[in-house]
């Protein structure tokens, strides 16, 4: 039996181990909020909704949600993250780094993206890749002019199997990291 988990922050991310910030990030943080769930669609599936509000314009909220070719620096289970063609089309390929004590494994995806400013969606969706499963939707609102509000919703089924039991531990942990970074990342180039 194939076991799903839910995903959010671009690609890999969200399903990959993750060493946690250092305290200094985390007090970054103090201007953004961030909701997180797990909400079970089953005895062995779920999925994740999250919702961020962060002090950052929404163009810098998109800009750094898309910066494919650098979120590898600041999403830490991100092994690389870049933009390239796949059978002639563009994706972003990811390879992200799961840890669990001293195991860790690494999943690559090949994402497509779907990004529709005017209603300020974004989809991702894997065409290739460990994942049997991928996709990732993303809402922005401006809440004023410096702070914006972000949706997140996702759901992925790894090819390989995971006991369930980690699978959650593994999301719930890495998930608000994950997010979190990003929302740093965000609020630092708003303060830039």
């Amino acid at each position: 039996m194939r076991k799903v988990l839910g995903l959010t922050v671009i690609g890999v991310a969200l399903v990959l181990g993750v060493q946690v910030p250092g305290e200094s990030a985390r007090a970054t943080l103090a201007a953004s909020e961030l909701h997180l769930r797990l909400v079970r669609d089953g005895r062995t599936r779920f999925h994740v909704e999250a919702e961020a509000t962060v002090a950052a314009p929404k163009a810098v909220v998109w800009d750094t949600i898309r910066d494919y070719d650098h979120l590898a620096r600041f999403v830490p289970m991100l092994v690389t993250s870049h933009r390239t063609q796949y059978n002639g089309r563009p994706v972003i390929e990811q390879v992200g780094r799961a840890t669990f004590m001293f195991i860790h494994f690494d999943a690559k995806a090949v994402l497509e993206e779907t990004f529709d400013p005017a209603a300020d969606s974004l989809t991702l969706r894997a065409v290739a890749g460990d994942f049997v499963r991928f996709e990732s939707s993303w809402h922005v609102t401006s809440i004023s002019p410096t702070v914006t509000s972000i949706n997140v919703t996702s759901e992925a089924q790894l090819k390989r199997w995971i006991p369930q039991w980690l699978e959650r531990w593994q999301v719930r942990k890495t998930l608000a990291h994950s997010l979190r970074a990003l929302l740093i990342e965000m609020e630092r180039r708003a303060q830039s």
